[in-house]
């Protein structure tokens, strides 16, 4: 892309995120061409899409639940597999959004041990006012229980430092966290990329360039399901998210059954036309603009590099007319079925994992059931009493 100039042959280039500003799109980028642009003299590290683990073992972050383990040992391989590459002549790149959960002894220790001066911070900007949705269902499929408008009430209208949301803003004060990586590495190795919402390809045009990699090797993944889910997909895990916490069961099974089955399967769905989306109010829209206009000038003014318009980080999109209704609970959710039988389907399950196939979860789905809110809560109870029941009638059989 034309004015974006390649960094040096012998950088590490890091990319933090931070969350919901297409980094899986990068990475499953990088993972479909990583044998090409290894012959271009790139070496996308790690053996997945990022290495989650490693990460988290120097920031010291909570992970999701179900995570396995992480120790030393995680980051310690990748550093070997960044300091062999390097000696190679490779450029080296490495993207990870759980980055953005460093505080400055992490970063410290991140960039001492990647390389010190060689390494160079990618940091990939969105609007404000796009990441607050995209962050609440992220947040709910990793076990959330709150609402939208109450977790959007906690989030801009409570002070940061009394704030329950502290991780988010950690993460999404941008211009604080582009502060905190640029006083370890300087402001001339950090890079912040705004996307162009109207111009799909020039994100991965623009970190072709920075690599001097050809133009078009970096190309969506076309298996990739990230999509964003609807309102009424959100509250069905909301609605087994509840049932999680009740009943306490463990976090391996919230992985196998609701992150890798159910949200994967809801994710291979194409939803109709006319269901329900998730809807920021005016009021938390406006506040968005505010914080990512204020962001930006304060970005401007660390001098760091910029590709993109930092003033679209203050865009705001009003809601359109009846819209604010998605929101509410009189809205028609295919929902409280599905999520009962979810859940019963879960409880069967951890009642005998040696016979648990995990495909019974990942085959459901929530196509045409739909449930007004008022009655979701009647059906969760039966939902919870023909759980306890199946519990019951497995421990009976086993005893005899």
């Amino acid at each position: 892309m034309t004015g974006v100039a390649a960094l040096p042959r012998d950088v590490v280039l890091l990319h933090i995120g931070p969350h919901k500003t297409g980094t899986t799109t990068l990475q499953g980028a990088f993972v479909s061409a990583r044998e090409n642009v290894a012959r271009h003299g790139v070496h996308y590290a790690g053996r997945r899409r990022q290495p989650y683990l490693a990460i988290l073992s120097v920031t010291g972050a909570p992970g999701r639940p179900g995570d396995p383990p992480r120790t030393e040992k995680h980051w310690r391989k990748l550093v070997n597999e960044v300091t062999a590459a390097s000696a190679a002549g490779q450029r080296v790149v490495i993207s990870s959004e759980r980055c953005a959960d460093a505080g400055p002894d992490a970063i410290r220790r991140m960039v001492d041990d990647l390389g010190g001066l060689r390494v160079h911070i990618l940091v990939t900007l969105r609007p404000f006012a796009k990441i607050l949705p995209s962050h609440w269902q992220q947040a709910v499929q990793n076990g959330l229980e709150t609402s939208y408008d109450e977790w959007l009430d906690r989030t801009l209208n409570v002070p940061r430092a009394e704030s329950p949301s502290g991780r988010f803003w950690l993460r999404h004060a941008h211009d604080e966290l582009i502060e905190r990586w640029a006083a370890v590495v300087g402001p001339e190795n950090v890079t912040v990329l705004v996307l162009d919402e109207n111009d799909r390809e020039m994100y991965l045009r623009s970190v072709e360039s920075m690599l001097d990699l050809p133009r078009g090797i970096l190309v969506p993944e076309e298996a990739l399901v990230n999509r964003s889910l609807t309102l009424g997909e959100v509250e069905v895990i909301r609605v087994i998210n509840g049932e999680y916490k009740r009943q306490q069961w463990p976090g391996s099974a919230y992985a196998r059954f609701v992150r890798l089955g159910i949200i994967a399967s809801m994710q291979q769905r194409k939803p109709a036309p006319g269901e329900a989306r998730i809807v920021t109010p005016d009021w938390a829209q406006d506040c968005a603009a505010d914080i990512g206009a204020a962001a930006a000038q304060k970005i401007e003014a660390l001098g760091v590099n910029v590709i993109g318009d930092l003033s679209s980080l203050g865009a705001v999109s009003k809601s359109t007319t009846g819209a604010a209704d998605e929101r509410r609970g009189d809205v028609e959710l295919p929902a409280v079925v599905a999520g009962r039988a979810l859940a019963v389907t879960i409880a069967s399950a951890l009642a005998d994992e040696r016979t648990a196939d995990p495909e019974q979860a990942r085959g459901l789905t929530i196509d045409d059931v739909t449930l007004r809110s008022d009655r979701a809560r009647l059906a969760l109870r039966l939902g919870r009493m023909h759980a306890r029941a199946t519990l019951r009638r497995l421990a009976s059989r086993r005893r005899s």
